[in-house]
């Protein structure tokens, strides 16, 4: 891939803490591509309200719905490029990669 990416979960952390992250990756733009962009535990990474928090910092939000998703394993992917993680959620992740809608997204 042409650009670097990383992935960051929000856990319960507070909004100062989160950027706090993302400032050490020196990331300016998060990409969001959860499926239920809310959290009552923690509604500071609410939709409605994380793009302020994040913009107050002078990080960017984006919201691409074709990256996240509720998806299974792909089945035309060769099971080789899986192998690579232990587990249901690592072994998505590559599959995920070689989609066309990751791609074109």
């Amino acid at each position: 891939m042409p650009y670097p990416f990383h992935t960051i979960g929000h856990s319960t952390r507070p909004i100062a803490e989160f950027v706090a992250l993302l400032r050490v990756a020196e990331i300016t733009l998060v990409i969001d591509i959860r499926t239920v962009r809310r959290s009552r535990a923690n509604p500071q990474f609410n939709s409605e309200v994380l793009p302020e928090e994040l913009a107050a910092f002078g990080i960017g939000y984006e919201y691409i719905a074709e990256l996240g998703g509720l998806r299974g394993k792909a089945h035309d992917i060769p099971p080789a490029l899986n192998a690579s993680g232990s587990t249901r959620v690592f072994t998505i992740t590559p599959t995920t990669r070689c989609r066309p809608s990751f791609l074109t997204a």
